[in-house]
This record gives C-alpha cells, structure tokens and sequence, in this order.
C-alpha cells in the first residue's frame, strides 16, 4: 500500500475516533448536567435530609480517611 493511501486511511482513522469521542464526550457531559439537576432539586425539596447525608458521608470519608 502506498505511503499516500496510508496516510489517507489513519486520517479516516483518526476523523472518525474524533467524532466518537466528541460524541461521548457531550452524553457524558449531559449526563453530569442531569445528575446536577437532579441533586439541586432533591436538596431543595430535602434540605434537612440533604444535610444529614452530608454529614453521614463526611464522619464515613474521616473514618475511613483516619485508619487508611
């Protein structure tokens, strides 16, 4: 194969990867949007539960933290 045909199939290659990574990338990032959305609702609808999964997680994360 020529070096002009190879050089013109990596970059198909690489175009292609590009779009499929930009693609994924932008489902990833919606998907973060959703989750935000998501907690920032559940925390304003559940302020006192919100605050006192908050602390749960923060004694676990400083036990967890203090024997590792």
């Amino acid at each position: 194969m020529p070096a002009k045909k190879q050089i013109e199939k990596a970059e198909e290659v690489a175009s292609a990867l590009g779009e499929d990574i930009s693609e994924k990338f932008k489902d990833a990032l919606t998907s973060a949007n959703d989750w935000k959305d998501t907690a920032q609702s559940y925390i304003k609808d559940h302020p006192a539960t919100a605050l006192a999964g908050a602390f749960l997680l923060g004694v676990l994360i400083a036990k967890v933290a203090r024997h590792a």
